[in-house]
Parts: structure tokens; sequence; C-alpha cells
């Protein structure tokens, strides 16, 4: 048995968004960390999106594809594009994110990289203990994201939904895109098959993101993606198929539902990320949420404190979350009229606050109020038990 202060399982967004912490703080200089994943090449295939006021959001300015000071969103009955000030909204792909912390990891005197299974994971009074392919390694602390494990309260889930996606990274011949706006959503597309919006991240005149993103049980077959993104390049910018190239794919499914997950694996190994339910479940997002955690961890070890889960949202968010997804799951047709009327009596950026937790409850009350309410008075009576239990 091999011994380190901390053990990192997994390096994926949560895994190396704590390594490059310790990394750069004093605190840890001594310390022994060892990083262990199946494969430590850099990942190609995600771009993480957040919104953020700080000018160094999360210490990663020099690692960002893009920012934009406005955001767009489309419906059926609106279109529009404002300034988000003070907030900023940030790309920031994968493989930059990977290549640059996992060589800052080859750099660092007190890092181990391992590349191996991880088998199981134990502890041992005060230790945790990591069982590998490449042999069994034991810390102090070791911060897994690799293994999901439901909550005793909850082993199932009463909605199972996805986020699913595929988008195109595209190079025009012709200018067709404004740098200086992305568009969040667009639900003027054809919504037959679950709610479905189209996403657009431009990064010049002639470069951009367009993702197809639907919420519903399962994915489409790939073709559905492919000409849902190809007609919407060519009726919102004007580009037939011949007039640009398609330089990245990717595409992906992120877990929309009201499973609860136990915050640990056992008392000396923490979960972190997704597995740790820091998936917001109405929308996906999980990068920000990740840092949120990633920051408590970090001041609770400096602290000297055992590092504990970072808190679930405030109960009326998890409340708001189950009756959207409830809505979404059983009466899917009410989604775009819902944020056709979001979008049209609200400003972005108060979606946005709204969204990222940060809003007053008279706030949320004032954009509940102007909503559809039948819909969701529909959901509440689906799942009275929840609702009581504050949607866990």
């Amino acid at each position: 048995m091999k011994d380190v202060d901390y053990i990192i399982a997994g390096a994926g967004a949560s895994g190396l968004s704590l390594l490059h912490r310790m990394i750069f703080h004093p605190f840890f200089k001594s310390s022994s960390i060892l990083v262990i994943d199946q494969s430590l090449e850099p990942n190609t295939d995600k771009t993480w999106c957040f919104w953020s006021k700080d000018q160094d959001p999360f210490g990663y300015a020099s690692m960002l594809e893009h920012s934009w000071p406005s955001l767009a969103v489309g419906s059926s009955n609106v279109h529009r594009s404002e300034s988000i000030s003070p907030y900023v909204y940030h790309c920031l792909k994968s493989e930059s994110f990977s290549t640059t912390i996992l060589d800052q990891a080859k750099e660092a005197a007190n890092v181990t990289l391992l590349e191996a299974s991880i088998e199981s994971f134990s502890h041992d009074g005060d230790h945790a203990i990591v069982n590998t392919s490449e042999g069994v390694y034991r810390a102090k602390w070791c911060f897994q994201s690799v293994l999901s494990k439901p909550s005793d309260s909850s082993q199932s889930s009463d909605i199972q939904l996805i986020q699913h996606f595929t988008g195109w990274e595209i190079s025009s011949s012709t200018p067709a895109f404004d740098p200086s706006t992305a568009l969040l959503m667009d639900f003027n597309t054809p919504q037959g098959n679950g709610l479905t919006f189209m996403y657009a991240l431009p990064f010049s005149e002639t470069d951009a993101l367009i993702e197809c993103t639907l919420f519903s049980k399962s994915r489409m077959d790939e073709t559905f993606y492919e000409e849902s993104i190809k007609n919407y390049l060519e009726s919102e910018f004007n580009l037939t198929h011949d007039q640009y190239t398609i330089t990245r794919r990717e595409s992906g499914n992120i877990p929309m539902e009201t499973t609860s997950y136990a915050p640990r694996i056992n008392e000396r190994t923490l979960s972190m990320g997704v597995w740790a339910g820091h998936t917001k479940p109405s929308t996906g997002y999980t990068f920000s949420r990740i840092q949120t955690q990633v920051d408590r961890v970090i001041t609770q070890l400096i602290s000297g404190v055992d590092p504990t889960p970072a808190g679930q949202s405030p109960t009326r968010f998890r409340i708001y979350d189950l009756m959207l997804l409830s809505i979404l799951d059983h009466e899917p047709a009410n989604g775009r009229p819902i944020f056709d009327t979001l979008f049209k009596r609200n400003s972005i950026h108060d979606i946005l606050r709204f969204l990222d937790e940060s809003s007053h409850l008279g706030q949320e009350l004032w954009i509940f109020s102007r909503l559809p309410y039948a819909p969701f008075f529909r959901s509440m009576a689906r799942h009275p038990l929840k609702i009581l239990q504050g949607g866990s």
C-alpha cells in the first residue's frame, strides 16, 4: 500500500478543477497529490459555458475560448439580445482546460499522475483507500468523480429525463455571425420530439459552434440533430451546406432527474461534480456549481476542517426544478409556451439571476406570476409528497 496526502480519482472537470486550485495554493506545496484515471489524455469533446462577474473566473482566464458581453434568446414570438452586465458569458473548451492543467501537474513535483482502472473505494480509520489495477493507494482524503451512489433515501428517481445534444463547430466562407453575442436558447424550431432548442456560440464572424438540444427520455437518431443544425444554419444564418466546413463535432447526454446522490462514498471519500448531485436538474448546468464545491473543499482543508459536501440548492429552487421537470416529462408540448412567456416578459439578466439561484423570493414570485400557471399546478398535484419534502 502506497501513501499520499490526497487522491483525486477522476480527471474530468471536477477532478482537474480541484487539482488546479491545489497546485497554485501555497498550502498544498508540501502535500503529495495522486491523480488517477483510466486515461489521462486531454479531453477534446466537451464545451463548458458559464456566466460570471469576475475578470478572471475561477482562475481560468488564460484557458477561455471566448467571452460574450451579450446574450440572445429566441422563441416563436420573441427574438432579442441584450447586454448581461455585470455578467459576462464565458466558453471553455475541455481540450484547453485538460491540456493546461495536466501540463501544470507534470511540472509540479508533488503531483503524480497515474493511468489505472479504479476497482474499489474503502476506508480504514482516518484514511481513504483506493484499489486500482496498478496497486492500492491510501490518503488522508479522496475526492472522486467516477462512481455514482444514489442516496439511501432515494434509490430511484420519479423523473428521469436527459438533456441530449449534438453540435457542429463550423467555419463559413462568408461572414455570418456576430462574435459579441451568444445565443443562449432559440426555441423557434420544430418541437415534435420533446422540448427542443438551438444554441449558438460565435467565436468570430466566420466560426461558431451550433448545437441542437432536446429534453426528453432518450436520444434521437443522429441524423435528426444533423438535419436540424443544417436547416437552422440555412434559415437563421443564410448558410447553405456548401458555404461552411465542419471542423469539430461534439455530443452528449446530461441527466435531468430528481435522483439524490450520496455526497460520500465512505467517511474519507467525498464525491464531486455530477455524482455529488451538482448538476442543476432543470437546466443541466454543472460547471459553475463544481467550482463552488471546489472552493468550499479548499477552504475547509486549509482551515483544518474535515471537507464536507456543498449544500443542496435552497428548498424553493429544488421545488421549481421538480415542477419544470414534471411538465417536460408529462406535458412536453407546454415547454415552449412557458419559455416563450419567460423570454417575452423578463430581461435576460433577470433570467440568469434566477437560473443562478441568486434571485430573491419576491423576484421569483414575479417571474412565476407571469407564466402559464395551470401546468405548474398540475405538476404539484402529480408530486405532492416530494413538494412537501422540499423537492428532494
